[in-house]
Order: structure tokens, then C-alpha cells, then sequence
């Protein structure tokens, strides 16, 4: 890699040599990098990485912003909706749902949540 050049990493930990990684980083041979995974999850207190200024580490959650959050939960809520109202939802929800609801080996029954209404569990 160039010394200008920066390694980015999402995706999953142990595809990048932490060891060469820490090397090329120590010696500038790389700009830096921007690390979300790791091999050890959470990243050990004493790990060098904490000790270098060219890198930036975040705990595995670099995609979190409050609008992931918000529509992540918001589709989670219209599919358990749905769900409960036997309506199809977008993105194979309906069909994982009919699987888990027909399944032999899930028992459904019904219950009283908190709220007062009928739920499924």
C-alpha cells in the first residue's frame, strides 16, 4: 500500500492481520486506519492499537446513527405488526414468520401481555 493510503475495516475482524496491521501503522508505512472489528471483541484495554494516533477505533457499532437506529426498530415494529394481523410484509418477513407460526417444532400459544392485548409467544 501507498504511505498516503488508509485501510478501512467493517466488515469482520480477522480478515485483516492485526499484527501487520500494527506494524505498517507504527512504522507509517500506511496514512492510517479506521478499524470497527476485531480478532478479540471488545478490544483489550492494554491492546496497542489504543497507544497509536493513527488510527481510529470504534466497538463494533461504526453504523450506528440515530436514523439506523430509528428505522431499524420502525421495520421491526411494522413487521411484528403485521405479523400479528396476518398481513404480508415486505422482505421475506411474511414468509419467516408463516415458517416460525406453522413450525411442528415451535408450540405458539397465546397469552396476555401487559398491555392488556393478546400477543403470540
Amino acid at each position: 500500500m501507498k504511505p498516503t493510503a488508509y485501510l478501512v475495516n467493517t466488515a469482520r475482524g480477522p480478515i485483516v492481520d492485526e499484527g501487520a496491521l500494527l506494524e505498517a501503522l507504527t512504522q507509517k508505512k500506511i496514512a492510517g486506519a479506521g478499524v470497527d472489528v476485531f480478532s478479540v471483541e471488545p478490544l483489550p484495554v492494554d491492546h496497542p492499537f489504543r497507544k497509536l494516533d493513527n488510527i481510529v477505533l470504534t466497538p463494533h457499532l461504526g453504523y450506528v446513527t440515530e436514523d439506523s437506529f430509528r428505522n431499524h426498530y420502525q421495520q421491526m415494529v411494522e413487521g411484528i405488526d403485521a405479523w400479528f394481523k396476518g398481513e404480508p410484509n415486505c422482505g421475506g418477513w411474511r414468509y419467516r414468520f408463516d415458517r416460525i407460526r406453522t413450525s411442528s417444532s415451535l408450540r405458539v400459544s397465546t397469552r396476555t401481555v401487559s398491555n392488556g392485548q393478546r400477543g403470540s409467544r
